[in-house]
């Protein structure tokens, strides 16, 4: 995909003593595109919902990937993280 034919949107939201993160990304050409976008969000959200709770989550499970993929990686607050994820074509 070229740079900048999709939107991605990420907003902050106090709740609970905490924040939500939403992130919604649009313009994918695909349900197959949607669906390798909505896997690697959800995988980074759990990262940072982890690292937001205090917790270490590990090497980056993507790493090798893209080490063995060239131009993988370039398509791919306070209180406990709560990610919610939207990804719509």
């Amino acid at each position: 995909m070229p740079p900048g034919s999709t939107r991605v949107v990420v907003t902050f939201i106090e709740e609970n003593g905490g924040t939500r993160v939403v992130l919604s990304h649009y313009d994918l050409p695909t349900d197959q595109q949607r669906d390798h976008h909505r896997a690697g969000w959800q995988t980074y959200l759990d990262r940072l919902a982890t690292r937001a709770a205090g917790g270490d989550p590990g090497p980056d499970p993507n790493t090798q990937a893209a080490n063995d993929h060239p131009g993988l990686a370039e398509n791919a607050g306070t209180g406990p993280a709560t990610p919610q994820l939207r990804v719509q074509p």
